[in-house]
């Protein structure tokens, strides 16, 4: 059996994250959504193994803080990360 696929997106707006994840679900009631708010919180859940890494990484380039490009620069960083296709 197939596992189901992990998304991660990373948006300061709250109603922009609860709006993505009701579209994913739409599609396929099995993706995992992983919903983060800002780009340290996303960092440190894909630096520090604590679970499963997201199939796909979806940035929000306009945010406080470290923005979504910066974010993705520093992602790209870690070679066990690369794989990792980002959207932005």
């Amino acid at each position: 059996m197939k596992r189901p696929l992990n998304i991660m997106f990373v948006d300061d707006s709250q109603s922009d994250r609860e709006l993505f994840e009701r579209a994913v679900k739409a599609i396929d009631e099995s993706i995992k959504c992983i919903l983060v708010e800002e780009s340290y919180s996303a960092l440190a859940y894909l630096t520090i193994p604590l679970g499963t890494l997201p199939d796909f990484i979806f940035l929000d380039i306009n945010m406080p803080g470290m923005n979504g490009l910066e974010c993705l620069h520093e992602i790209k960083k870690y070679g066990e990360l690369q794989h990792i296709p980002e959207i932005g």
